[in-house]
């Protein structure tokens, strides 16, 4: 009776715990921003480039623009005549996310959803970020975000 217990408790924490972590075995980790992200097995190979964004019609209180990096990941399989859709992930500093409540004048409609943070950087994708459905992956890349998303959950701590 003791081992079945006992075989009972370590299959309920494996469940336990299989729920707060990836299956996606591709891991990207920048120590820059302190940014985890998975990839599945198809995406090994993967590129990374690291564009910017800058707020045109807001200033922070400083009165400088708001601004921030883009890490954009790219499938292995791109090509120019025949590309696959890009994940790109927003880097916003935590203040500014924090004062704005995401509310960020950077596309045309749509809002920002945070996929992780941690003490200096908050990191989000727009909720259109993968609405061209002709460009090949562009369902995938949507599973791929929800998953870190998923994942990732940070709950927000008091007093920060």
């Amino acid at each position: 009776m003791k081992r079945m217990t006992a075989v009972c408790a370590l299959g309920l924490m494996i469940l336990v715990g299989a729920g707060h972590r990836s299956t996606l075995p591709v891991v990207y980790h920048s120590e820059r921003y302190g940014l985890t992200f998975r990839l599945p097995e198809s995406w090994r190979g993967y590129s990374v480039r690291v564009k910017h964004w800058r707020e045109d019609a807001s200033e922070d209180d400083r009165g400088q623009r708001l601004h921030g990096s883009i890490i954009v990941f790219r499938h292995p399989g791109w090509k120019a005549s025949d590309p696959y859709h890009d994940i790109p992930i927003l880097v916003f500093r935590r203040r500014d996310w924090m004062a704005k409540q995401g509310d960020f004048n950077l596309y045309a409609g749509g809002v920002f959803f945070e996929l992780t943070h941690n003490a200096k950087y908050v990191f989000a994708t727009h909720s259109r970020f993968n609405l061209d459905y002709e460009t090949k992956g562009a369902d995938e890349v949507g599973k791929i975000v929800a998953a870190n998303r998923e994942a990732s959950r940070t709950p927000w701590l008091i007093n920060e």
